[in-house]
């Protein structure tokens, strides 16, 4: 009798493309974006980047987090 067929997990939500701009957002300083702060927090960034009108991405602030984080 064949072993259970899983599906492999929850399908991933950000594609690649949108990972390499959520990376160069964060790597743009916030005043150059036209925001009123010298810093990003996760909190600010994830905010800016589900309202940037050109390409909205849906992040949260934990998932920003880990896609943030130096190896």
């Amino acid at each position: 009798m064949p072993g259970p067929r899983w599906a492999g997990g929850r399908p991933r939500l950000l594609a690649p493309d949108d990972e390499a701009f959520v990376a160069a957002t964060a790597r743009a300083r916030p005043a150059k974006l036209a925001q009123p702060f010298t810093r990003w927090s996760t909190r600010k960034l994830a905010a800016y980047l589900a309202t940037h009108p050109d390409r909205p991405v849906r992040i949260g602030r934990e998932a920003l987090r880990d896609l943030l984080k130096t190896p």
